[in-house]
C-alpha cells in the first residue's frame, strides 16, 4: 500500500478529510497523512462515534500491515504514540472499551511502546 492508495482508502472511510488529504497528497509525506487521519480519529473518540472509530482503527491496522515502510513508521510514531493522549478525554469505562477495539497488531505495538518508555 503506497501513499496514493492510503489517501484513497482514508477518504473512503473519512470523506470529510478529502480536502486536507488532497492538499497533503502533493507532498507524499506519510507523516502528514497519518497525522491528518489521527486528528479525525481523535474527533470520532471525542464525539463518541464508535462505528467510525472502529472503522478507522481497522483501516489504520491495514495501513500498518500492508503499508510501505514510511507509512508503517508514521503509524508507529504518530498514531500509536498519541493513542494515550487521544483516549485521555474518555472516562475509565469508555477508555477501556475504546482500547478493546484496537486491532491486535496495533495493540501489540502500543504495548511495546509503553514498555520501552518505562525503561
Amino acid at each position: 500500500m503506497d501513499i496514493e492508495q492510503t489517501i484513497s482508502a482514508i477518504i473512503s472511510v473519512v470523506p470529510e478529510s478529502e480536502a486536507e488529504m488532497k492538499k497533503a497528497e502533493s507532498d507524499k509525506n506519510a507523516y502528514t497523512i497519518i497525522k491528518i487521519f489521527t486528528a479525525h480519529i481523535k474527533y470520532f473518540i471525542e464525539d463518541k462515534s464508535n462505528k467510525r472509530y472502529r472503522k478507522s482503527l481497522s483501516l489504520m491496522n491495514t495501513i500498518y500491515q500492508k503499508g510501505d515502510s514510511p507509512l508503517q513508521r508514521a503509524v508507529e510514531q504518530i498514531f500509536i504514540y498519541s493513542l494515550d493522549l487521544l483516549l485521555f478525554c474518555c472516562g475509565p469505562r469508555q477508555r477501556k472499551s475504546f482500547i478493546s477495539w484496537i486491532p491486535i497488531d496495533l495493540y501489540t505495538v502500543y504495548i511495546s511502546q509503553i514498555s520501552r518508555s518505562c525503561l
